[in-house]
């Protein structure tokens, strides 16, 4: 008995030295000058500022690499508006690496009897707003979302038109086309407007087809000129002309 006692008293010191050891190393580890944060680089990101993505994560220069969680940082990153991915890891001794994967903005929606634009993506998410239309994105007019918040989707009353937005901003990128702007007052009867060329859309049917058509018809006059083109129907023959 007293054999077994003595071998068990040692078999309890031995797991308190190792529980010991092993708090004294985390210890150690943590408190290291060697695991201490000296960069934290920010990739994949074009929109938003690498400082702004950094004090949402809210890491700091000189905190210890193995004292913060990388899934809730990743969350925090993934509040953003602008971030639709969000990872971090870390690169150590002392480094972090940030990698956001941003949305894709798609248009500028002109709010009913405002001089606001709001900026949404390809999903319908709000991103952001301004007095000014995001160049190079056509400006969408007819359509209202007055209760949007951003950082999250539109809510809308009225989804055919939704759609039609969404679908058109696909098309569009598809093919390179950005019309400047694009009046979906009437679903049916969509009017876009290129320069001085009018283009009269119609319904959203045959997107593909009426955008390679306006595009064929657009490399035989410039958008200088004042015009239409009329492709509201994909099966007839395109109608076109200048307007003097």
């Amino acid at each position: 008995m007293e054999i077994k006692r003595i071998r068990k008293r040692k078999k309890t010191l031995r797991v308190v030295m190792f529980v010991a050891v092993f708090a004294f190393c985390i210890m150690a580890v943590l408190i290291s000058p060697l695991f201490e944060v000296r960069h934290i680089d920010v990739v994949g990101n074009q929109r938003i500022a690498a400082a702004d993505i950094i004090a949402v994560a809210g890491l700091d220069m000189g905190q210890n690499t193995l004292s913060f969680s990388a899934r809730s940082i990743a969350r925090q990153i993934g509040s953003l508006p602008f971030v639709r991915e969000a990872s971090v890891t870390r690169a150590l001794p002392d480094g972090v690496t940030i990698s956001v994967v941003e949305r894709v903005p798609v248009a500028n929606i002109r709010l009913a009897n405002t001089s606001t634009y709001l900026l949404i993506d390809d999903g319908g998410m709000a991103l952001a707003t301004g007095v000014v239309p995001i160049g190079g994105l056509p400006v969408v007019v007819g359509a209202d979302f007055p209760n949007f918040a951003i950082g999250e989707y539109l809510i809308v009353d009225e989804p055919l038109v939704f759609d039609n937005i969404l679908l058109l901003s696909r098309v569009f990128r598809r093919y390179d086309f950005s019309p400047d702007v694009v009046d979906v007052a009437d679903p049916f009867d969509i009017v876009l407007h290129v320069g001085n060329l009018n283009i009269l859309f119609g319904p959203i049917a045959d997107a593909d087809i009426k955008v390679q058509n306006v595009q064929a018809i657009m490399e035989q006059f410039p958008v200088s000129d004042r015009g239409f083109i009329d492709i509201r129907d994909a099966n007839a023959r395109p109608r076109f002309g200048l307007i003097r």
